[in-house]
């Protein structure tokens, strides 16, 4: 089996391009154990998730063109993304509906925003194992 195959797939749905460079230096030295797509928003977080298996989604919430509880409903929703880990990663409070709306599935998580380097990299090992 090659290295590739064995990378953890993540797929991370932002719209925002700061926070994309931010998640790219974050993740880049774990190139070797993470193959990490970024797309800009939850459109193209749905249509990557149709094409694609991933092991973990890293999730904003408050994106222009399809917010992230609306993503997550229909991952939640889809028997080939059902079990997909989900790490909210969100300006939103815990409290707030859309991100309680998330943490009350399965396989979810939540990080508040700014979030470090280090609170990022726990959090996908500790998902991930």
């Amino acid at each position: 089996m090659s290295k590739k195959a064995n990378k953890k797939k993540i797929l991370i749905v932002e719209d925002d391009k700061c926070m994309q460079d931010i998640y790219r230096n974050f993740l880049r030295e774990y190139v070797g154990v993470y193959d990490m797509e970024i797309v800009d928003g939850g459109i193209p977080g749905y249509r990557e998730l149709r094409e694609k298996k991933y092991d973990l989604v890293i999730l904003d919430v408050l994106m222009e063109d399809m917010s992230g509880d609306s993503l997550f409903a229909l991952i939640a929703n889809s028997s080939k993304n059902v079990d997909i880990p989900v790490i909210v990663v969100s300006v939103l409070s815990p409290k707030d509906s859309a991100i309680t709306f998330i943490l009350n599935r399965e396989n979810t998580s939540y990080l508040s925003k700014p979030v470090t380097a280090e609170q990022l990299i726990h959090k996908i090992k500790e998902v991930l194992g």
